[in-house]
């Protein structure tokens, strides 16, 4: 059973002449360890979407089900519980895929470097997962470089954490951006 359901999601926007619809049929399933990207080009509907995910906005057509309750229902404390367990996460584009790439390409090139490995679901689908020994990665801005962040740095940033926040790091997704000492060296060169 998934634990988020949207089925024939709509929202349209009043404009002066006629509505745009900025989302269309919108439908999707998400079952519980499973992790969902929307990517898509500027304007497609993907923040919308987040907003219709957590209530900051209503749909005006189509239904949300999380954990098999309709969200429209919720209200007062359930509203509040809820807001708790759903969340956004934007990333800044330029440090989450290289835009001189096509996605096809990113996710190859992920593949080729052993971050996640490929499920063959058959019908010409697949299901990609990280692997055992994923690592977090630092890619370069100018030439698109990736190495892996030694442990070390990790395990200071999790002290680091913990002495300034008090809390324990129990998970964590990192993403890393810089230049490679090759870029750096030609950039001071010019």
């Amino acid at each position: 059973m998934p634990i988020l359901t949207l089925k024939g999601l709509k929202v349209e926007y009043a404009t002066g002449a006629a509505p745009v619809a900025a989302v269309d049929r919108g439908t999707l399933e998400v079952s519980k360890g499973q992790v969902v990207g929307l990517v898509g080009e500027s304007g497609c509907g993907k923040t919308t979407t987040g907003r219709l995910l957590t209530r900051l906005e209503e749909p005006t057509g189509g239904h949300i089900m999380f954990g098999g309750v309709d969200i429209a229902s919720l209200e007062g404390h359930a509203l509040f519980e809820f807001r708790r367990n759903v969340q956004m996460i934007f990333q800044d584009p330029y440090e989450s895929l290289n835009p001189r790439y096509t996605v096809f390409r990113a996710v190859s090139g992920m593949e080729r470097e052993g971050a996640i490995k490929r499920i063959d679901l058959g019908d010409g689908k697949v299901h990609y997962e990280l692997s055992e020994d994923h690592h977090e990665h630092i890619r370069c801005d100018s030439c698109g470089r990736v190495v892996e962040v030694p442990g070390c740095v990790l395990e200071d940033a999790e002290r680091s954490v913990k002495s300034s926040t008090g809390f324990v790091v129990t998970s964590h997704q990192l993403l890393f951006s810089g230049v490679c000492p090759d870029c750096a060296a030609e950039a001071g060169a010019r």
